[in-house]
């Protein structure tokens, strides 16, 4: 393995960010071809990964996402007639979000396109790969966060 010569901080912010664009650009590439917004494929594939069923705070959470951003897309998503809520048990505040049979046909034909995209990517990196990627994003990612709140307790 040759040995880098250390880069700056503006020579890793320019690069981390670009990666970080760059993917985001391929997602919005994959859900403009399906006629989608960011956040409407954004919640198709979150609630399709998670086998039809999660609640709006569950979204937020996991996709990093304003309550009023993902409730604005849910209700749209509804009003199409791709998803239904339901009460989740004792809480009658949190609702599931399930797919109609009209949303299930949707995400057969866009959101599993897409997981096939996916997985023929991953099929492409060898094991060695995909644990670095996994392990250097999320490093970066942890250092990046530890550092941020250490600055908003200095602020």
């Amino acid at each position: 393995m040759q040995i880098m010569q250390e880069m700056t901080f503006a020579e890793f912010s320019r690069d981390a960010n670009r990666i970080y664009k760059k993917n985001c650009a391929v997602y919005y590439k994959l859900a403009s071809h399906y006629g989608f917004t960011e956040t409407m494929f954004d919640i198709l594939y979150f609630v399709r990964e998670n086998e039809d069923c999660g609640t709006q705070a569950q979204l937020c959470n996991n996709l990093y996402l304003r309550k009023q951003t993902v409730n604005s897309a849910l209700k749209k998503l509804e009003k199409e007639g791709y998803i239904y809520l339901a009460k989740d048990g004792e809480n009658q505040k949190n609702k599931t979000i399930h797919f109609t049979e009209k949303g299930e046909e949707l995400v057969r034909n866009t959101v599993d396109h897409v997981f096939e995209v996916e997985k023929k990517a991953f099929e492409r990196l060898t094991a060695e790969e995909k644990e670095r990627v996994l392990y250097y994003g999320l490093k970066q990612i942890q250092v990046l966060e530890e550092v941020t709140n250490e600055f908003l307790q200095d602020k």
